[in-house]
């Protein structure tokens, strides 16, 4: 509480005047997590999330102290006449941030940082249909991935050359020849993954050879006959 109290200058038992000053009672300090501004995590796996945390009251000259699961993790020292703080770089998991004032007050926030689950290209789940005809173009392979921030884009490559055959939204890669691929599976963050390769194998060619041929008896006659070996 703030107590006023007058200061009076006496002479020859008379008040000729008096100065009123008060003393502020001492506020203790205080740390709180603020609304905005925010970063998330996007990606899981990166360590990219960003809080502010606000202080006030006790003695200037404040210490931070970052916990991660019980663990601390950083300490800063603040300039006399700051009262926000950036606590950044931060991954998934549960932070306590903790000042302490000059007088050797303290108080706390917690918070909690999550992540999206992991990006799975989903390698178990690869369907291939197969080329029907030696070199023929109509191989497809359907993809099934999981986690991360659903709205899915697929670029398909030639796993051989490394060129890029194709960029879909479609999880199916069609009218594809013989050869090897992979695709590179982007979510909604613009996180990615990459396929395991996958072969759509040629079937063999279809070939044919005469290997006897016996001519008709007579004109006319349909006892002639051709063997053919495929």
């Amino acid at each position: 509480r703030d107590l006023h109290y007058p200061l009076r200058r006496q002479r020859l038992m008379c008040i000729r005047d008096s100065i009123y000053f008060s003393v502020t009672g001492y506020i203790p300090v205080q740390i709180n997590l603020l609304p905005a501004p925010t970063v998330d995590i996007l990606c899981a796996g990166d360590c990219d999330a960003e809080r502010t945390v606000q202080i006030g009251g006790g003695i200037p000259g404040y210490d931070i102290l970052v916990a991660l699961d019980g663990v601390q993790i950083d300490s800063v020292h603040l300039d006399p006449f700051q009262q926000t703080f950036l606590v950044d770089s931060l991954c998934d998991g549960d932070y306590t941030v903790t000042v302490i004032d000059t007088c050797g007050d303290q108080s706390s926030v917690s918070f909690t940082i999550t992540e999206p689950p992991l990006l799975d290209p989903g390698n178990a789940a690869i369907a291939v249909d197969s080329i029907t005809c030696y070199d023929a173009d109509d191989g497809q392979i359907s993809l099934s991935p999981s986690g991360g921030t659903p709205g899915y884009t697929y670029e398909w490559f030639d796993a051989v050359t490394g060129l890029a055959i194709g960029n879909t939204s479609n999880p199916t890669g069609n009218v594809l020849a013989p050869g090897q691929y992979y695709a590179v599976i982007t979510d909604a963050n613009a996180c990615d993954t990459i396929t395991d390769t996958i072969t759509l194998f040629n079937p063999p060619e279809l070939k044919a050879s005469i290997t006897s041929a016996i001519d008709p008896v007579c004109n006319g006659d349909n006892n002639g006959s051709i063997t053919i070996t495929i």
